[in-house]
């Protein structure tokens, strides 16, 4: 029988803070409004190449926060190109943090680019 997960024996982690993304998510929001397109996506690119896995559903949530959800997509789809290890530990990531969809998102791009 199913039980509710805040009552069954497998806790899961606390939510990601996205205090530690919120202020380079803002930055990218504000590049966007201002038209710099180009810069809005060297740092979406850089954070999404680099950013450790633990650290990525927090910037994912960041970009959300700031209503960013075509950063979120770029941000995706970005880090699918990395090596498969990294892909592979960042989608559990997210999985851990509930995020289902943006996991999808990230193994289907990752499923194309092989």
């Amino acid at each position: 029988m199913p039980v509710p997960p805040e009552q069954g024996d497998r806790h899961r982690a606390p939510a990601q803070d996205t205090a530690p993304w919120a202020a380079e998510a803002e930055e990218v929001r504000r590049h966007f409004a201002e038209g710099r397109e180009w810069d809005a996506y060297l740092m979406l690119r850089n954070a999404a190449s680099t950013v450790p896995a633990h650290e990525f559903p927090g910037v994912v949530s960041s970009c959300r926060a700031a209503g960013l959800e075509q950063a979120v997509e770029t941000l995706l789809k970005t880090a699918a190109e990395r090596e498969i290890r990294a892909v592979l530990t960042i989608t559990a990531a997210l999985h851990e943090q509930r995020q289902y969809e943006d996991a999808g998102v990230m193994l289907t791009a990752a499923r194309g680019s092989i």
